[in-house]
């Protein structure tokens, strides 16, 4: 997968631009939020995501970092695979509507020792 993306708006204001994620097996078209958009490019994609600067003169190698760092690249290469082979979701089927506990120790890290209590 080749990870593409983009700038698409900046709010200079609130220090914050939005970056649009796609890929070559994912098209912006493909992303898109509303499947009556027929627009080129679509208004709204559902990898549209608002990042925050909290660095001034940021470089624009710094900005590439920054905006790689969000990328949703599990997402997208996940998405990609389920083109071709549909995804089952039976585990999480199974827990849906169930409520569980696990304990927060410091810096809230879970403690995984335990089991889940239901």
């Amino acid at each position: 997968m080749s990870l593409r993306y983009r700038i698409i708006s900046i709010d200079e204001a609130e220090f914050s631009f939005v970056v649009r994620f796609f890929s070559d097996e994912l098209s912006e078209f493909d992303l898109r939020l509303d499947p009556a958009d027929q627009t080129d490019p679509p208004l709204r994609c559902r990898t549209d995501y608002n990042i925050s600067v909290m660095q001034d003169g940021i470089s624009e190698d710094d900005l590439h970092k920054l905006i790689l760092q969000s990328a949703p690249t599990d997402w997208l290469q996940r998405k990609g695979q389920v083109k071709t082979a549909p995804p089952t979701m039976a585990a999480a089927h199974a827990l849906k509507g169930q409520t569980f506990a696990v304990k927060v120790v410091g810096n809230a890290e879970i403690d995984i020792t335990h089991e889940l209590q239901t």
